[in-house]
């Protein structure tokens, strides 16, 4: 119910100009590892970019820059 809605909310504002995808489960990347937070942490202290870690870690950039993002908040030392 609540997909036909925004379905007809979308259509309303876009008209069939524009395509809905439904992104399933398998979209979403694998959850970091502890060895992926480490690897991070070594990478960033040798001076690396944030494009280059998620290069390294086969990660988007975004994913890389939140997951940083998050560590920090964790208080982890980066």
């Amino acid at each position: 119910m609540r997909l036909k809605q925004k379905r007809q909310e979308i259509y309303n504002k876009f008209g069939d100009t524009l395509r809905i995808r439904i992104s399933s489960t398998e979209d979403i990347p694998p959850p970091y590892s502890s060895d992926d937070e480490k690897k991070i942490i070594q990478l960033k202290s040798k001076g690396k970019s944030n494009q280059q870690i998620a290069n390294c870690l086969n990660r988007s950039y975004w994913g890389i820059v939140d997951k940083i993002r998050r560590m920090r908040e964790k208080g982890v030392e980066i």
